[in-house]
């Protein structure tokens, strides 16, 4: 008998070992994001209701990163799986790192809802884009889509950027602080830091980012093509979580309950959210679909290149693969 009971514990292990093997062969896939919840992807893998896939084709960690050019460079290194990448972050990591990368999925568009303000204070004598002369802008970081708007917007007024304008790096959450303690000139507000500045007032609007690139693909889902080819299917299951959670979110009727879920993720009260989050014309927008705009992404990066600013430009289509997405939308349906 006892030898009975120790082959039946034995056969009992193996059993549970060899159930376990299915979740330990899942890939994880580290994602990159920003800012939360510009970026819905750390809000909607966060909720098991809505990510059906996850925990059986796929696990996931996301990665909180300043932009999106330290996660080009993170991708390359082989440290992230799906980076969320500024459409000029996207060019110069196909162009200038001569990566061999593929758009996936729309994360957020600048323009047809809310556009990224750079505000000064509403006192500044800055009233006009060449008042700029002279003075400091602060960006999140180089590379990225606020960077590269800013600097396009001084080109088409005469400015050098880095010359005539001085750049400085800063988080978002820091930019209102050191506007109003005059540490910089210009500082740039995406969605939720712009609601809080208006809440208090005394900061206005000086430009937009589309007044430099009129409606842009400001921010998509990228993976090297490699990763593509070897997880296709994996990619597949994880876009359709992504999509299923963005129409969640985006859904009026969830709007109470996605406002809670976006305090309890950055640990700051629903009122922070409740004047824009998900809402048309304060937030950005998001395709209830996760497409991507391909003509708005082919005109930002042509016009990188006719300002001088990307050596190059290139068929947008020949980094798309849209075949992963609409798979996951068939399976959505």
């Amino acid at each position: 008998m006892h030898g009975l009971r120790s082959l039946t514990v034995a056969v009992l292990a193996v059993a549970g070992l060899m159930a376990a093997l299915p979740a330990l062969a899942q890939p994880k896939l580290r994602v990159g994001y920003v800012v939360v919840p510009i970026q819905l992807g750390p809000l909607i893998f966060a909720n098991d209701k809505l990510t059906v896939h996850k925990g059986k084709s796929y696990t996931v960690e996301f990665i909180h990163f300043r932009g999106s050019a330290p996660q080009l460079t993170a991708l390359v290194a082989g440290e992230l799986e799906i980076a969320a990448l500024a459409f000029s972050t996207f060019a110069a990591g196909i162009v200038n790192a001569r990566q061999d990368l593929v758009a996936l999925a729309d994360i957020a568009r600048d323009g047809p809802s809310f556009s990224t303000v750079y505000g000064v204070l509403a006192d500044s004598p800055i009233q006009t884009i060449p008042d700029l002369k002279g003075k400091v802008l602060a960006i999140n970081a180089k590379g990225g889509a606020v960077d590269m708007a800013a600097r396009i917007v001084l080109l088409q007024h005469g400015l050098k950027p880095g010359l005539d304008v001085t750049f400085i790096e800063a988080q978002f959450g820091a930019m209102e602080a050191m506007l109003r303690q005059r540490k910089t000139d210009v500082a740039t507000f995406v969605a939720p830091f712009w609601a809080a500045a208006q809440r208090k007032g005394g900061i206005r609007p000086l430009f937009y980012q589309r007044d430099g690139l009129g409606t842009t693909q400001f921010l998509l889902y990228v993976a090297r093509r490699e990763y593509v080819a070897q997880h296709r299917q994996v990619l597949v299951d994880w876009l359709e979580d992504y999509v299923r959670g963005t129409r969640w979110f985006l859904d009026p009727a969830n709007r109470e309950e996605a406002l809670a879920l976006t305090a309890a993720f950055t640990k700051r009260p629903p009122s922070a959210y409740a004047d824009w989050a998900f809402l048309p014309g304060k937030d950005y927008y998001h395709d209830p679909d996760g497409r991507l705009d391909l003509q708005a992404l082919q005109r930002n990066i042509d016009a990188l290149q006719e300002l001088g600013i990307l050596r190059r430009s290139f068929p947008v289509a020949d980094h798309t693969d849209a075949s992963l997405l609409e798979a996951a939308l068939a399976q959505l349906r």
